[in-house]
């Protein structure tokens, strides 16, 4: 059986296909990275928080226990005045 000749916008046609494909496959392999890099910086921004939100607590205790000494003091000032 002879094989029909390809006319130039078949030719095209196919060539625009296989570049489509292409660009698919990089486009995917593309995302793969980008989803990998986003996991990344997720668990690190995951791991920042943690920090900041030890570093808040470790404050507020401070502040609280800065709080309590400035009550205790308040209280003798007012027994030795007689308040």
């Amino acid at each position: 059986m002879k094989r029909k000749k390809e006319t130039e916008f078949e030719k095209l046609a196919r060539l625009i296909k296989g570049e489509g494909e292409d660009i698919r496959k990089d486009m995917e392999t593309g995302l793969g990275k980008l989803e990998g890099e986003m996991e990344k910086l997720e668990m690190r921004l995951g791991a920042k928080i943690e920090q900041v939100g030890a570093s808040l607590s470790a404050f507020e205790n401070h502040e609280v226990d800065k709080r309590k000494q400035l009550e205790v003091r308040i209280t003798r000032l007012e027994k030795k005045v007689g308040v």
